[in-house]
């Protein structure tokens, strides 16, 4: 992470990582069904939230390419 990215909350840092995953797996991933496992509970809060900041309405946009389910590990 850039030394910036290190002072976002928690959740976007989890959030920016499975983005970067989905940039470099972007070729074998895209038009397919796939399951992100995570055990961040606050990952299923941003992504059912309605308001959010700009960043992650972005990171939202950029993940409507993909068709990707979202499972918590408990």
């Amino acid at each position: 992470m850039k030394p910036a990215e290190l002072n976002y909350p928690v959740r976007e840092q989890d959030l920016l990582a499975i983005m970067h995953a989905l940039e470099v797996w972007r070729v074998y991933i895209l038009d397919r069904q796939f399951t992100v496992e995570t055990d961040h509970k606050s990952i299923e809060m941003i992504l059912t939230q309605k308001t959010t900041n700009r960043r992650v309405a972005r990171w939202f946009n950029e993940l409507a390419e993909f068709q990707p389910l979202f499972k918590l590990l408990k």
